[in-house]
């Protein structure tokens, strides 16, 4: 061989030693592509309970009957969009590539004490658990591990959004919910003056004259689903007279907005639970005659 051609030999052999080592990184995804790989085995439509466990705090989910209960902290109906959710990311999850396979590196992935802990259980003899990690560069996926074995996988990240989350974030923050079709009639009150929004035949009036039909469309899709943005844990003595109140379907919602306050007082006939909404939430349903008939 020609000198050059012994360099260009050392060279490359030099190069792939360098890969070598730099695959062998913690992080790297060096070991294996499972691909679509299931990651977990668990039903997640059978799934009766779910413990979170992060630094030393958990979430306990259940549910009962159709509902899910948030059991610990306090016990609160919990959020089932957000349960939703967590289990449909479960049910998702597959193995995208195995990074490790060493117990020693767990730290380096944060998948052991000190990740997110997550156990589905739908039965007594019948759960598994996972830890999550950090997330990986790109934030677009997480480091994952099924207790009980060593390795290290990433998995998408779209579940570590799902599951950690403070344990009142937790927590149905709907004042009420109910199906659209069951509101055919709503009952407004500022102080003396009240109007009736209601169904007639194939139209909806305000007080018997012709509504704008996307105006009220838009005030019963947010009453459905009408949500709050606090809770208030000790009720108030003496809230005064409500600035406002809604009627519809067998429920009353009543608005305080107290002296020098920023944000109204709420509370449903449906719950005992009181509730704090900023004021641009409430304008979404607590609307004017004037707003929703029809101009000419």
């Amino acid at each position: 061989m020609t000198k050059n051609t012994l360099i260009l030999v050392g060279i490359l052999i030099a190069l792939a030693i360098v890969a070598f080592l730099v695959l062998q990184q913690p992080g790297e995804r060096s070991v294996t592509e499972p691909g679509n790989t299931p990651f977990l085995t668990v039903d997640s439509a059978n799934v009766t309970s779910i413990t979170i466990t992060s630094q030393g705090t958990s979430v306990v989910l259940a549910r009962r009957g159709s509902e899910w209960i948030l059991d610990s902290p306090g016990e609160h109906r919990a959020d089932p969009v957000a349960v939703g959710a967590l289990l449909t990311e479960a049910k998702k999850l597959t193995i995208r590539s195995v990074v490790s396979k060493n117990a020693e590196k767990h730290s380096i992935f944060q998948v052991d004490t000190t990740g997110t802990l997550i156990t589905l259980r739908s039965s007594a003899s019948d759960s598994i658990s996972f830890v999550l990690g950090k997330s990986a560069p790109g934030f677009s996926e997480v480091y994952a591990r099924l207790t009980g074995s060593n390795d290290v996988v990433l998995v998408n990240a779209a579940i570590s959004y799902a599951a950690k989350r403070p344990g009142s974030e937790w927590r149905d923050r709907a004042i009420i919910r109910m199906p659209k079709e069951e509101i055919r009639e709503i009952r407004f009150q500022y102080g003396d003056t009240t109007f009736t929004v209601a169904w007639k035949d194939t139209s909806w009036t305000a007080d018997d004259q012709p509504a704008q039909e996307w105006e009220v469309t838009s005030l019963v899709s947010a009453l459905s689903d009408f949500k709050a943005d606090e809770f208030v844990e000790t009720p108030p003595t003496t809230p005064g007279k409500p600035a406002a109140s809604i009627s519809f379907a067998g429920t009353l919602i009543r608005f305080f907005l107290p002296k020098g306050a920023d944000k109204y007082l709420v509370h449903s006939s449906s719950s005992s639970q009181w509730y704090r909404m900023e004021r641009w939430r409430a304008a979404q349903v607590l609307k004017r005659k004037k707003d929703l008939v029809t101009t000419l």
